[in-house]
């Protein structure tokens, strides 16, 4: 009787044991497949990496019709870098052609033919001619070779018993202030042409106050009278030995 319980306990620890090693067995292989199927998904993720690399190389490298597509018409609106500077090219030479043809005004072709028919020249590159009739005094100045009229500024020349000299002169000596005791009268900016004849600013007493602002006709003793700030303008800027034709 007591070996078979021996015997009996010694089969319970047997199947214990078996059991114990099979359940080992399992948890290894559980493992196992396990660990295998985590290898196969991160060589699975691997080659999809490199299949999405791929992919982006090819679309790179290659892009769409789409992408052609718009790129034609991106194209198609760049401006024509070259072709706008040959407008601009084009539209100089026009308007340089056009400057070099513009049409004299009759004022112009006149002082111009004065000119010509008195043969007029200067040493500076200024001459004056004062028109006594227009109550004008005109600036003409050289460029390139030729006359054009510079400024206009108004005057006032002789009165008729008191006429300017007319004729031919060259511009002299100048100063910037006279007082005539005579007819208790002066002017600043004075520019000599003949003697006594001078161009200076609107007639002053002595305290340099203007007593006559008459310009655009015939109002003085022979001289000829200029704005203030146009005299200032022909004192500074008109240079001695210019030309001088009043008529």
């Amino acid at each position: 009787m007591q070996r078979k319980k021996t015997l009996k306990n010694m089969m319970v620890l047997f199947l214990f044991f078996v059991s114990l090693v099979s359940f080992s067995g399992c948890s290894k292989e559980t493992s196992n497949e396990s660990n295998q199927n985590e290898q196969h998904l991160v060589v699975a993720k691997a080659e999809n990496k490199k299949e999405e690399i791929k992919v982006d190389a090819v679309s790179n490298q290659q892009p769409s019709d789409n992408n052609k597509e718009e790129n034609k018409e991106r194209d198609k609106n760049k401006p024509n870098t070259t072709a706008t500077k040959e407008s601009v090219k084009t539209s100089e030479v026009k308007n340089s052609t056009q400057k070099q043809t513009v049409a004299l005004t009759p004022l112009e072709e006149e002082l111009l033919k004065d000119i010509k028919e008195k043969n007029l020249t200067s040493k500076t590159a200024y001459m004056v001619i004062v028109d006594t009739q227009k109550q004008y005094t005109y600036i003409m100045k050289k460029s390139n070779g030729s006359w054009g009229l510079y400024k206009s500024l108004i005057c006032s020349t002789g009165a008729p018993e008191t006429p300017t000299p007319k004729g031919i002169y060259t511009i002299q000596d100048r100063a910037p202030w006279f007082f005539s005791k005579r007819y208790q009268q002066g002017g600043m900016y004075w520019v000599r042409f003949k003697g006594d004849y001078l161009f200076h600013s609107l007639p002053m007493d002595e305290n340099k106050n203007i007593v006559d602002y008459t310009l655009g006709k015939p109002a003085s003793h022979g001289c000829v009278r200029l704005k203030v700030e146009d005299a200032k303008w022909f004192y500074n800027s008109i240079p001695f030995g210019t030309r001088l034709y009043i008529k």
